[in-house]
């Protein structure tokens, strides 16, 4: 695979990493803010984060892992649809 899709179920270490979001809002209802373009991981970009933990505030994403991936079946990802049947319906319909 070239251009493997990119993963949002990734770790800030995972080869080729990138922060596509950050978390705002409140412990109750957190809210993701996704970034316009999706920055590499560097180690500043992590140190923005302190006192806590990256991955409380900022989400990632690496190139899929396929076959070495707990949500990968040997043909496709099931993490989508995972997420679908787990989190409530927020809209009725995406936007174009």
């Amino acid at each position: 695979m070239n251009n493997p899709p990119l993963c949002p179920s990734a770790k800030p270490e995972m080869e080729g990493s990138v922060v596509f979001g950050v978390v705002g809002g409140t412990v109750e209802e957190p809210r993701l803010h996704h970034l316009i373009k999706p920055q590499p991981v560097t180690e500043d970009l992590l140190a923005l984060s302190s006192p806590v933990a990256p991955t409380e505030i900022f989400r990632f994403a690496a190139p899929c892992a396929s076959n070495a991936c707990q949500h990968f079946d040997g043909s496709k990802c099931r993490l989508a649809t995972k997420i679908v049947h787990l989190l409530p319906k927020v809209v009725d319909e995406l936007p174009p």
